[in-house]
Protein backbone atom coordinates (compact mmCIF):
# COMPACT_ATOMS: atom_id res chain seq x y z
CA UNK A 1 0.00 0.00 0.00
CA UNK A 2 1.44 3.26 -0.58
CA UNK A 3 2.24 5.50 1.97
CA UNK A 4 -0.55 8.25 2.65
CA UNK A 5 0.44 11.77 4.27
CA UNK A 6 -2.06 14.82 3.74
CA UNK A 7 -1.58 18.28 5.26
CA UNK A 8 -3.93 17.97 8.22
CA UNK A 9 -2.48 15.25 10.09
CA UNK A 10 -0.41 16.46 13.11
CA UNK A 11 2.18 14.38 12.94
CA UNK A 12 3.85 14.10 9.21
CA UNK A 13 5.17 10.98 7.69
CA UNK A 14 7.93 12.19 7.70
CA UNK A 15 8.94 11.59 11.19
CA UNK A 16 9.41 7.69 9.77
CA UNK A 17 10.75 8.62 6.74
CA UNK A 18 13.62 11.16 9.33
CA UNK A 19 13.18 14.63 7.14
CA UNK A 20 12.72 17.66 9.09
CA UNK A 21 9.28 17.33 11.15
CA UNK A 22 6.26 20.24 10.65
CA UNK A 23 5.29 21.61 14.21
CA UNK A 24 2.62 19.94 16.17
CA UNK A 25 -0.33 22.10 17.90
CA UNK A 26 -2.84 20.10 19.34
CA UNK A 27 -4.79 21.46 22.26
CA UNK A 28 -4.09 20.87 25.82
CA UNK A 29 -5.24 17.65 27.81
CA UNK A 30 -6.91 17.91 31.01
CA UNK A 31 -6.39 18.16 35.30
CA UNK A 32 -3.18 16.97 37.21
CA UNK A 33 -0.60 13.54 37.24
CA UNK A 34 -0.74 10.44 38.55
CA UNK A 35 2.11 7.58 38.90
CA UNK A 36 2.15 3.69 38.74
CA UNK A 37 4.14 1.02 37.73
CA UNK A 38 4.90 -2.60 40.31
CA UNK A 39 8.36 -2.75 40.54
CA UNK A 40 9.44 -5.88 43.31
CA UNK A 41 12.62 -5.01 44.56
CA UNK A 42 12.88 -2.03 42.08
CA UNK A 43 15.87 -0.90 43.83
CA UNK A 44 17.38 -3.95 41.75
CA UNK A 45 16.79 -1.84 38.67
CA UNK A 46 19.80 -0.19 37.45
CA UNK A 47 18.94 3.03 35.53
CA UNK A 48 20.36 3.70 32.34
CA UNK A 49 23.52 6.31 32.10
CA UNK A 50 22.33 9.74 31.97
CA UNK A 51 24.70 11.53 28.85
CA UNK A 52 26.24 14.16 30.21
CA UNK A 53 26.27 16.43 27.15
CA UNK A 54 24.44 20.09 27.62
CA UNK A 55 23.01 19.49 24.51
CA UNK A 56 21.42 16.06 24.86
CA UNK A 57 20.29 17.27 28.41
CA UNK A 58 18.88 19.87 27.04
CA UNK A 59 16.69 18.20 24.60
CA UNK A 60 15.41 15.74 27.04
CA UNK A 61 11.47 15.47 26.74
CA UNK A 62 8.37 13.90 29.74
CA UNK A 63 6.78 10.97 28.01
CA UNK A 64 3.91 8.92 30.14
CA UNK A 65 3.93 5.04 28.84
CA UNK A 66 0.43 4.18 29.77
CA UNK A 67 -0.65 0.94 29.72
CA UNK A 68 -4.51 0.68 28.70
CA UNK A 69 -7.12 -0.13 30.79
CA UNK A 70 -8.21 -3.94 31.75
CA UNK A 71 -9.35 -5.48 29.02
CA UNK A 72 -12.21 -8.21 28.30
CA UNK A 73 -8.94 -10.44 27.70
CA UNK A 74 -7.97 -9.93 30.98
CA UNK A 75 -10.78 -11.08 32.95
CA UNK A 76 -11.17 -14.23 30.60
CA UNK A 77 -10.19 -18.04 31.55
CA UNK A 78 -6.74 -18.83 30.20
CA UNK A 79 -8.08 -21.23 27.88
CA UNK A 80 -10.88 -18.33 26.38
CA UNK A 81 -7.90 -16.15 26.62
CA UNK A 82 -6.26 -18.19 24.18
CA UNK A 83 -9.06 -19.42 21.79
CA UNK A 84 -11.47 -17.32 21.80
CA UNK A 85 -11.59 -15.50 18.36
CA UNK A 86 -14.33 -13.22 20.15
CA UNK A 87 -11.86 -11.77 21.79
CA UNK A 88 -9.67 -10.79 18.98
CA UNK A 89 -8.79 -7.19 19.13
CA UNK A 90 -10.86 -6.58 22.18
CA UNK A 91 -11.95 -3.74 23.85
CA UNK A 92 -11.70 -2.80 27.70
CA UNK A 93 -14.21 -3.94 30.46
CA UNK A 94 -16.31 -1.48 32.39
CA UNK A 95 -13.72 -1.55 35.04
CA UNK A 96 -11.36 -0.65 32.45
CA UNK A 97 -13.22 2.46 30.92
CA UNK A 98 -13.73 3.67 34.80
CA UNK A 99 -9.59 3.54 34.75
CA UNK A 100 -9.15 4.99 31.37
CA UNK A 101 -11.42 8.38 33.07
CA UNK A 102 -9.28 7.99 35.99
CA UNK A 103 -6.10 8.73 34.11
CA UNK A 104 -5.11 12.08 35.42
CA UNK A 105 -2.81 13.96 33.00
CA UNK A 106 -2.44 17.78 32.46
CA UNK A 107 -0.68 20.17 29.62
CA UNK A 108 -0.03 16.86 27.45
CA UNK A 109 1.37 18.12 23.80
CA UNK A 110 0.97 15.16 21.89
CA UNK A 111 -0.55 11.58 22.37
CA UNK A 112 0.26 8.23 20.91
CA UNK A 113 -0.99 5.23 20.26
CA UNK A 114 -0.72 1.54 20.05
CA UNK A 115 -3.65 0.85 17.14
CA UNK A 116 -5.37 -2.34 18.80
CA UNK A 117 -8.74 -1.54 20.24
CA UNK A 118 -8.45 -1.34 23.99
CA UNK A 119 -5.25 1.43 23.98
CA UNK A 120 -7.40 3.51 21.50
CA UNK A 121 -10.23 3.03 23.63
CA UNK A 122 -8.52 4.48 26.66
CA UNK A 123 -7.10 6.97 24.73
CA UNK A 124 -10.32 8.49 23.07
CA UNK A 125 -11.63 8.53 27.33
CA UNK A 126 -8.86 9.46 29.13
CA UNK A 127 -7.74 12.46 26.51
CA UNK A 128 -11.83 13.97 25.54
CA UNK A 129 -10.54 17.18 25.38
CA UNK A 130 -7.32 16.65 23.20
CA UNK A 131 -7.81 17.55 19.29
CA UNK A 132 -5.74 14.65 17.67
CA UNK A 133 -4.49 10.91 18.77
CA UNK A 134 -1.53 9.94 16.77
CA UNK A 135 -1.78 6.22 16.06
CA UNK A 136 1.60 4.29 15.65
CA UNK A 137 1.55 0.71 14.63
CA UNK A 138 4.87 -0.44 16.03
CA UNK A 139 3.48 0.30 19.59
CA UNK A 140 1.05 -2.94 18.94
CA UNK A 141 1.95 -5.38 21.99
CA UNK A 142 4.95 -7.78 21.50
CA UNK A 143 3.82 -10.73 23.63
CA UNK A 144 2.12 -14.23 22.33
CA UNK A 145 -0.30 -14.14 19.61
CA UNK A 146 -3.25 -14.34 21.63
CA UNK A 147 -6.82 -12.82 20.09
CA UNK A 148 -6.69 -9.74 21.75
CA UNK A 149 -3.27 -9.05 20.64
CA UNK A 150 -4.16 -9.80 16.97
CA UNK A 151 -4.74 -6.38 14.52
CA UNK A 152 -8.12 -5.71 12.59
CA UNK A 153 -9.13 -3.58 9.96
CA UNK A 154 -8.65 0.23 10.33
CA UNK A 155 -12.81 0.07 9.37
CA UNK A 156 -13.84 -1.90 11.91
CA UNK A 157 -12.06 -0.67 14.89
CA UNK A 158 -13.38 2.38 13.74
CA UNK A 159 -17.10 0.95 13.80
CA UNK A 160 -17.01 0.17 17.04
CA UNK A 161 -15.25 2.99 18.50
CA UNK A 162 -18.15 4.79 16.81
CA UNK A 163 -20.41 2.31 18.26
CA UNK A 164 -19.50 3.35 21.96
CA UNK A 165 -19.77 6.94 21.38
CA UNK A 166 -16.39 7.80 20.76
CA UNK A 167 -14.85 10.64 18.70
CA UNK A 168 -12.82 8.91 15.53
CA UNK A 169 -12.30 11.40 14.24
CA UNK A 170 -10.07 12.65 16.72
CA UNK A 171 -7.51 9.60 15.99
CA UNK A 172 -5.06 10.33 12.74
CA UNK A 173 -4.35 6.43 11.19
CA UNK A 174 -2.78 7.80 8.16
CA UNK A 175 0.42 9.86 9.18
CA UNK A 176 2.62 6.52 10.73
CA UNK A 177 0.89 3.81 8.78
CA UNK A 178 2.85 1.35 7.70
CA UNK A 179 3.53 0.63 3.75
CA UNK A 180 0.80 -2.20 4.82
CA UNK A 181 -1.59 -2.51 7.67
CA UNK A 182 -1.08 -5.30 9.98
CA UNK A 183 -2.76 -8.46 8.79
CA UNK A 184 -3.69 -11.06 11.79
CA UNK A 185 -1.09 -13.11 10.44
CA UNK A 186 1.91 -11.14 10.70
CA UNK A 187 4.39 -13.01 12.90
CA UNK A 188 7.57 -11.05 12.80
CA UNK A 189 10.39 -11.96 15.27
CA UNK A 190 10.14 -10.72 18.28
CA UNK A 191 13.66 -8.70 18.30
CA UNK A 192 12.44 -7.06 14.82
CA UNK A 193 9.17 -6.30 16.61
CA UNK A 194 11.47 -4.85 19.80
CA UNK A 195 13.77 -2.70 17.60
CA UNK A 196 10.69 -1.04 16.46
CA UNK A 197 9.45 -0.15 19.40
CA UNK A 198 13.02 1.86 20.59
CA UNK A 199 12.72 2.69 17.54
CA UNK A 200 9.64 5.07 17.67
CA UNK A 201 11.31 6.80 20.79
CA UNK A 202 14.13 7.27 18.69
CA UNK A 203 12.34 9.07 16.06
CA UNK A 204 10.09 11.19 18.51
CA UNK A 205 13.33 12.60 20.30
CA UNK A 206 14.93 13.55 17.13
CA UNK A 207 11.80 14.83 15.09
CA UNK A 208 9.34 16.56 17.25
CA UNK A 209 10.07 20.04 17.27
CA UNK A 210 11.49 21.43 20.87
CA UNK A 211 7.85 22.93 21.86
CA UNK A 212 6.54 19.51 22.24
CA UNK A 213 7.51 18.58 25.55
CA UNK A 214 4.82 16.16 27.48
CA UNK A 215 3.81 13.31 25.64
CA UNK A 216 1.63 10.20 26.37
CA UNK A 217 2.04 7.24 24.77
CA UNK A 218 -0.49 4.76 25.56
CA UNK A 219 0.00 1.16 24.87
CA UNK A 220 0.69 -2.31 25.98
CA UNK A 221 2.51 -4.11 29.16
CA UNK A 222 5.25 -5.68 27.00
CA UNK A 223 5.69 -2.78 24.94
CA UNK A 224 6.75 -0.12 28.00
CA UNK A 225 8.91 -3.17 29.44
CA UNK A 226 10.21 -3.31 26.25
CA UNK A 227 10.65 0.38 25.62
CA UNK A 228 12.59 0.57 28.90
CA UNK A 229 14.81 -2.38 28.62
CA UNK A 230 18.53 -1.28 27.74
CA UNK A 231 19.75 -3.62 24.76
CA UNK A 232 23.39 -3.04 24.94
CA UNK A 233 22.86 -3.44 28.95
CA UNK A 234 22.10 -7.22 29.65
CA UNK A 235 21.34 -6.89 33.34
CA UNK A 236 19.39 -3.80 33.53
CA UNK A 237 17.30 -5.76 30.76
CA UNK A 238 17.01 -8.64 32.71
CA UNK A 239 16.08 -6.25 35.91
CA UNK A 240 13.66 -4.57 34.22
CA UNK A 241 11.92 -8.23 32.90
CA UNK A 242 12.07 -9.55 36.51
CA UNK A 243 10.46 -6.38 38.39
CA UNK A 244 8.89 -4.14 36.20
CA UNK A 245 5.13 -5.09 35.87
CA UNK A 246 3.17 -1.70 34.32
CA UNK A 247 -0.27 -1.82 35.66
CA UNK A 248 -3.85 -0.49 33.91
CA UNK A 249 -4.15 3.02 33.18
CA UNK A 250 -1.63 3.68 35.56
CA UNK A 251 1.29 6.63 33.69
CA UNK A 252 4.83 5.86 33.96
CA UNK A 253 6.23 9.17 34.01
CA UNK A 254 10.10 9.13 32.03
CA UNK A 255 12.89 11.02 30.55
CA UNK A 256 12.75 10.64 26.93
CA UNK A 257 17.19 11.88 26.13
CA UNK A 258 17.79 13.63 22.58
CA UNK A 259 19.41 9.95 21.26
CA UNK A 260 15.82 8.21 21.67
CA UNK A 261 16.63 6.25 25.29
CA UNK A 262 13.82 6.48 27.58
CA UNK A 263 14.59 6.55 31.65
CA UNK A 264 11.96 6.21 33.95
CA UNK A 265 12.16 8.97 36.79
CA UNK A 266 13.77 8.13 40.22
CA UNK A 267 10.25 8.93 41.89
CA UNK A 268 8.42 6.39 40.18
CA UNK A 269 11.07 3.63 41.73
CA UNK A 270 10.81 5.11 44.73
CA UNK A 271 7.12 5.03 44.77
CA UNK A 272 6.53 1.79 43.21
CA UNK A 273 9.02 0.24 45.58
CA UNK A 274 7.14 1.67 48.69
CA UNK A 275 3.82 -0.11 47.09
CA UNK A 276 6.17 -3.55 47.41
CA UNK A 277 7.12 -2.98 50.93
Amino acid sequence: MKRISTPATAVRRDIRARTPSTTITPRKSHTTSTKGASISRAAEITPRKLLHSTETEGRCRTVYLIRHGQSKGQVASEDDRRFDESLTDCGLTDLGKEQAANILLSEIDLIVCSPLTRALQTALIAFPEHSQIVCNYDLREVGSMIPENLPRKIHEVQADLQEWGLDVAKIDFESQKPDQWPNRHETPPKVVRRDRIRDVFVRLAEKLPPDMERIAVICHYHVIRTALSDPFDAKQSRDIQRNLHPKNAEPIRCLLHGDGRLQMCSEELHSCDATQS
